[in-house]
Order: structure tokens, then C-alpha cells, then sequence
């Protein structure tokens, strides 16, 4: 199981034990999910200004966190391997919390280098805020995160490497269309590769037909000729998306078919790659030549946006 689902259950299950608490209890030594991986701040930080500012945020003592701020607590503070206050206030679906030290100027993009004994499941070293608030189901913290320096191409150092686009799109996040947009408007790359071989663009369809979020990123120019070791492009992916159409909703269709007609009126070499599907479906391959022509394609497309985005740097500049 992807471990960004792990962490999501683990999440829920702390909202829910909070849940059961007594209503308005700020005993930070009821928080669960502190006690859950023995997150002492103590342990993280020799600062007593910022030991506090933890406890406060434990407590969701807004007039207390500001108090130490003004005081001198810093909340950019790094302890051992690199927790921040902000890290400190991502669990329990605190948004309020979590919104507050970033408006007192918590830097969203500090990697981590540990998993803080979250046993691997929650948070992994090279993680950081931006990518959890990414990858959560905790509603407002990815819109808080890039409304407060957010870093929208700010590479996940784990083995995918994730942009923050993908992560949202393989995520929990509850309203992927805004955060997407959110990216979009900051420059994302939209064409970003992980290790994986993945585009945002591959993603969304893959990924439980998101066709609606494919069709904003290719709306909003990301390419759809770039290819994967084996040659397959997104083109690809929606046509072997056509055996899963009697699986999903009305809308989820009426986006499919939107999608792949704006890729038809893009160029997509549609009856081109209907011949690789039925190559792959018999056990071939696509031949060298035609993953060499897929992927000069994908380096064209590529080159040609590059070329278009420095003419227009260039203007700018004039």
C-alpha cells in the first residue's frame, strides 16, 4: 500500500480517537497523536521558547502560540532532524493551528530527515510540510501552504521523487481541483518526470480517472507526448481507460470523452497508439523505430515549449 495512504489512515484514526475526547480538553497529554509516536518536544528542541510554542500548539492555544511568537519563539526553528513548529502542528486536522504558524512565517518547504517514529507509515525522511499538506485529506492546509511560500515545484527527495502536482493527485487531498489550480497559477512544471516515469498528466488518468484533473492540466498546456521507457504516452493510457468506462460515474465519462477529444484535436496519434495497444495485447512491443519516433516526439514537444517560454522571458525582459 502507497505509504501517503498509510499516513491518511493514521490521520483519520487520530481524528476519530479526538473525537472521543471530552469536548473542549486542552490537555495536550490527551493528543493522540503525540502520544501515538511519542513526539516529546523535549526530545526535538533545546529552546524553551520553542518547547513552549510546541506545547501551545499541542493545546491549539492560538492567543498562547502568538504570545510566544511576539516573545521570541521562533518558528522556523529546526531541531533534531529538522522538525519544525510547523511539522509539530500538521497532525490532528488542526487547521486553524496549522494556518497560524504559517502566517507568523513558518517556511513550508524544510525537508525532514527523519520519520520522527512514525514507523516509516506517516512522514519518511526528504518529506516536508508542503508535500504532507500535499498528499492529506485535512481540509484548507494545502491552500494555506501555498498561500505562505508553498514552493510548488519543490521535489519530494524519497525514492519517486514526487512533485507537489503528482502528490496531490495521488493524494487524499479534498478538493484536488483547487489545489491543482493553486500549483498551475504558482508555475508548476506540469511536465515534471519522477523516477517512476510519471507526468501529472499520466497520473490523473491512471489514478482512479481523474479525467477532470486531465483535462485542467492539458487545458492548462501540459504535454501529451511525453513517453515512458517502453514508449507509452498519455494518448496510450486513455485508450486502455476505455475498458474501465462501464465502471464509473455519468460525469466521469463526460469528462473521458472530453479529454480524448482534446486530445484528438491536439494531434494525438490516436490510431497510431491503438496499434501499439493491440502490439503490447499479443505480447509484442513497439518496435525501435517506433518508440525512437515516439520518444524524438516527446523531445520536440518539449524543446518547442522550452523555446516559447524563453522568446517570452526574453519580451518580458525587453
Amino acid at each position: 500500500m502507497n505509504r501517503r495512504i498509510l499516513f491518511i489512515n493514521a490521520t483519520i484514526l487520530t481524528c476519530l480517537c479526538i473525537a472521543t475526547m471530552t469536548t473542549g480538553c486542552n490537555d495536550a497529554s490527551n493528543s493522540s497523536w503525540y502520544k501515538k509516536f511519542n513526539w516529546k518536544a523535549e526530545e526535538f528542541f533545546d529552546d524553551s521558547k520553542v518547547i513552549a510554542l510546541c506545547k501551545a500548539i499541542e493545546a491549539k492555544d492560538l492567543d498562547e502560540i502568538d504570545r510566544l511568537v511576539a516573545d521570541g519563539a521562533d518558528v522556523n526553528a529546526k531541531g533534531k532532524g529538522n522538525m519544525t513548529p510547523l511539522l509539530w502542528a500538521f497532525p490532528e486536522n488542526k487547521p486553524e493551528v496549522f494556518k497560524r504558524i504559517l502566517e507568523h512565517g513558518a517556511d513550508p518547504n524544510v525537508e525532514v530527515t527523519s520519520d520522527f517514529n512514525t514507523r516509516m507509515s506517516g512522514i519518511l525522511p526528504g518529506d516536508s510540510a508542503l508535500h504532507l499538506a500535499a498528499g492529506t485529506a485535512f481540509p484548507n492546509y494545502f491552500k494555506y501552504v501555498m498561500q505562505h511560500g508553498g514552493d510548488p515545484n519543490l521535489i519530494c527527495r524519497i525514492e519517486w521523487k514526487q512533485s507537489p502536482l503528482i502528490t496531490v493527485i495521488t493524494g487524499s487531498c479534498p478538493n484536488k481541483k483547487e489545489a491543482i489550480q493553486l500549483l498551475i497559477d504558482a508555475g508548476a512544471d506540469l511536465d515534471y518526470v519522477s523516477t517512476t516515469g510519471s507526468t501529472a498528466l499520466r497520473r490523473a488518468v491512471t489514478r482512479g480517472g481523474q479525467y477532470n484533473i486531465a483535462l485542467q492540466l492539458l487545458k492548462a498546456g501540459a504535454s501529451f507526448n511525453i513517453c515512458a521507457i517502453d514508449g507509452g504516452t498519455v494518448i496510450h493510457m486513455v485508450l486502455r481507460e476505455e475498458k474501465l468506462l462501464p465502471q464509473v460515474s455519468e460525469q466521469q465519462k463526460k469528462d473521458y470523452m472530453e479529454l480524448f477529444e482534446l486530445l484528438k484535436a491536439k494531434g494525438a496519434d490516436i490510431e497510431g497508439a491503438r496499434k501499439d495497444i493491440e502490439a503490447w495485447s499479443n505480447g509484442g512491443k513497439p518496435s525501435p523505430a517506433r518508440i525512437a519516433e515516439l520518444k524524438k516526439r516527446s523531445e520536440d514537444d518539449l524543446a518547442m515549449k522550452k523555446a516559447a517560454r524563453e522568446k517570452n522571458e526574453d519580451a518580458k525582459k525587453e
